[in-house]
Parts: C-alpha cells; structure tokens; sequence
C-alpha cells in the first residue's frame, strides 16, 4: 500500500499508516518533495556520485576507505566518508556507501539541507516514533549500487526496532537495478529471529555481521520494492530485508536517513 507524503496530514490517513507499518514493517510514501527539490537533490547526489567513483582525494569534506570500517566511527565522523564496499568480501562488489553525504552537501550543495530536514521530521520522525519512541534522527547515507550482481544474502540488522528510510534518488522501477527487498512481517517474529541469529552464531560459526543472515527463510521470498524516482520507504530493519541482484548493468543510487537510539 502507498501513502501520499501531503496526506499524512489528515489524522486518519495517519493513523492508517501507522498500523500499516505495524502490520508489514515497511511503508511506501509518495511525493515527498517537490519537482524542483527533486531536481536539485538529484543533481547534487549524481555529482557526488561522480566524484566518490573518481576515489578523488583533493577534497576537504569527502574522505575514502577500501576496508570495512567500524560502523559508529563512519557514522558519527565530522566528514563525508566513502566506504568502496566489496573489496576484501565476497559480496557488495560495486557498492560504495558514503556515510553522512549531508557535510559535502552543506559545502557545495547547501539548498539541499532545507528539504532533507523534511526526513528527520514531522510526519516521518512522528512515524517511526509510533513504532519505538526512543529513536531518534542519525547519520544518513548515499548508496550507489554500480552493477551488483551479488549482494550481501538477506538478513536483519537488529532483534530490535529502528528505521531507515530509503529515497529513491534513480529510476528503481525494474529488478534490473538490483531493488531493495523485504519479506513483509518478518519484523514481527522475534523469536523465530532472536532463535535464528542464537544458531548463526553458536553453531554455524557465522560471526559479526554475518550472524543476522536470514538462514531460516528463502532469498526467493524477496519482495522488490519497485520505485520511482523520488518514492521513499521506510524500514523497520529488524524485517528480513537485502538488495536483489542487478542485471550486469544494473545501478540504483538511494539517499537513507536512519532512526536508532
């Protein structure tokens, strides 16, 4: 089911949402900006798509890391940070995730703060706060995903309820582009997940990240979130979720705000 960003307005669309995301663990919204912001947001993330591929390190404001790096170092950092994901892993080859894209922006596109405030508030921030209210806005990302045609397997993020939210920033309308997917009201079954990470991790050796691998349901139950330019989703990342392989020439790029606490 798809919201309209403008309707959430009305409380009871509203409330309509809200136990739409109970029920599925996602929501997929429309219309969140306008034509022009549109516009701009885009323009600005293409250039700094461009200028992280370029591993480009003249820049004051975007730095570059071919390693997996920790998380919350990325996360909290005071500058744009380009993890190149996929070199030392069997997985994410053609992925390149820059952690807080909103420093570079501030610097060479600051119209686009304006409108990305409308991501960490109002309706979206009362949205997620519905589901844990101890969330909060965090770090944001631009992912561009560049032909990746074998993605880390589905899995969870966390036992525990916090959001991200996804903004199609390309035409994600066909598989083609490796979408991201969901197998909706897996974020209800905690048990079943608390069970499955437990087993991951003690008895098929699977470690740090790799013991949230959804081993307990099949890859194939994927929805494809198919989007257009400009619809957003949001996640609940405890549902079972990952990126559907791409077409050999398959790309998507994504602006993502995270809720945690």
């Amino acid at each position: 089911m798809e919201f309209n960003y403008q309707s959430l307005s009305d409380q009871t669309i509203f409330d309509d949402a809200v136990e739409e995301f109970k029920r599925a663990g996602y929501l997929l919204i429309k219309d969140s900006l306008t034509t022009e912001e549109l516009g701009i947001l885009m323009e600005a993330s293409t250039r700094l798509k461009k200028y992280a591929l370029e591993n480009n390190e003249d820049d004051t404001v975007l730095r570059h890391y071919f390693r997996e790096m920790s998380y919350p170092v990325l996360a909290n950092s005071v500058y744009s940070e380009a993890l190149h994901r996929g070199i030392d892993e069997s997985y994410d080859q053609g992925m390149t995730d820059i952690f807080n894209p909103s420093f570079w922006f501030a610097k060479n596109a600051p119209d686009c703060l304006k409108f990305l405030q409308r991501f960490r508030s109002g309706p979206i921030l009362e949205l997620v706060k519905k589901i844990n209210p101890a969330v909060y806005p965090k770090n944001n990302n631009l992912y561009i995903h560049q032909k990746v045609q074998t993605p880390r397997c589905a899995h969870i993020d966390s036992i525990r309820d916090y959001f991200k939210l996804f903004l199609a920033l390309s035409d994600q309308t066909s598989a083609s582009c490796g979408p991201f997917g969901v197998i909706p009201g897996t974020h209800s079954k905690k048990a079943k997940n608390y069970l499955m990470c437990q087993i991951n991790d003690k008895i098929r050796g699977l470690k740090g990240g790799r013991s949230t691998d959804a081993t307990f349901y099949r890859k194939k139950n994927l929805t494809p979130l198919l989007m257009d330019i400009g619809t957003l989703v949001i996640s609940n990342q405890s549902i079972v979720h990952g990126a559907i392989p791409s077409s050999a020439e398959g790309s998507r790029l994504t602006f993502v705000q995270t809720f945690d606490r």
